[in-house]
């Protein structure tokens, strides 16, 4: 007798540094119909505060999981169970120890399942629904029209481009005005994008039509460069303008339904007639 005694408390105090927890299962039913949800819990019995759950996964294609919610020592799942008969649940949990994670595979289960009311015929298992494969073209048509439309698109900006060369720098920024106006982009909030365009316009003509490389240079160094090119009183003009334009986007008078249209229309009038 004291024998045994010895040898039950020598396996117990092996065993405890090498397993310092279990796992306990409670489902709520052991005898489900095909495709019933039913709630699981899984607790953790630990001598250890240091260890915790963090996961579970189902290994078996007959059992899958719809909902996993983990609370402190418990992980409550819903189930449900797609083959006739004794399905064997075996799970997979991922536990951690300290600063170290590992998965853990407690014994598995048994949950008898039975027919349905309707008969099986009607669930199908939602393993045959996963595991459908599409057809390729359901995957390639998506990428095709995606190719083409990027496709029309740069053929659209090459030709924008083309015809944008044959033009006159006053036909081309009248054409960029209106294009602008049309976009309204006041009216959709982006008044930044609304006055950096028509600065851009201004920028584009000078190019376009003096040569003066206006989109690669800063305000100042623009200044100084249409001092020297225009008389006093156009080169103040231009200069308003392009000022009106840089510091108007971020303030409230931007906002201001006059400025928006009365910029607009200076640059109209400044385009060709004066310069």
């Amino acid at each position: 007798m004291i024998r045994k005694i010895f040898l039950l408390f020598l396996v117990f105090f092996l065993k405890s540094p090498l397993c310092p927890f279990s796992i306990e299962i409670y489902p709520e039913k052991k005898e489900v119909f095909l495709g019933e949800r039913i709630r699981i819990e899984l607790k953790l019995v630990s001598r250890e505060t240091r260890i915790e759950l963090k996961g579970v996964e189902a290994l078996s294609p007959d059992v899958h999981l719809f909902r996993k919610s983990i609370h402190g020592d418990r992980i409550i799942l819903e189930a449900g169970f797609y083959n006739l008969g004794d399905v064997s649940v075996p799970l997979r949990l991922f536990v951690k120890e300290g600063e170290r994670t590992r998965e853990v595979a407690p014994p598995p289960f048994t949950i008898k399942v039975k027919e349905s009311f309707q008969g099986e015929q009607d669930i199908k298992p939602i393993k045959d629904i996963f595991s459908a494969p599409l057809p390729f073209y359901v995957y390639l048509l998506p990428l095709l029209v995606l190719a083409a439309f990027f496709y029309y698109r740069a053929r659209q900006d090459i030709k924008r481009k083309e015809i944008s060369k044959k033009k006159g720098p006053e036909e081309w920024a009248k054409e960029e005005l209106l294009r602008l106006k049309g976009r309204d982009l006041p009216g959709k909030g982006k008044y930044k994008e609304y006055y950096d365009g028509l600065s851009d316009i201004v920028r584009g003509y000078l190019w376009k039509k003096h040569g003066i490389r206006a989109l690669e240079m800063t305000l100042e160094e623009l200044t100084l460069e249409l001092k020297d090119r225009f008389n006093a009183a156009l080169f103040a003009r231009i200069r308003d303008i392009l000022n009106q334009c840089d510091w108007i986007k971020f303030a409230p008078e931007g906002r201001n339904p006059e400025n928006i249209e009365g910029i607009w229309s200076d640059i109209d009038r400044l385009i060709g007639h004066e310069f």
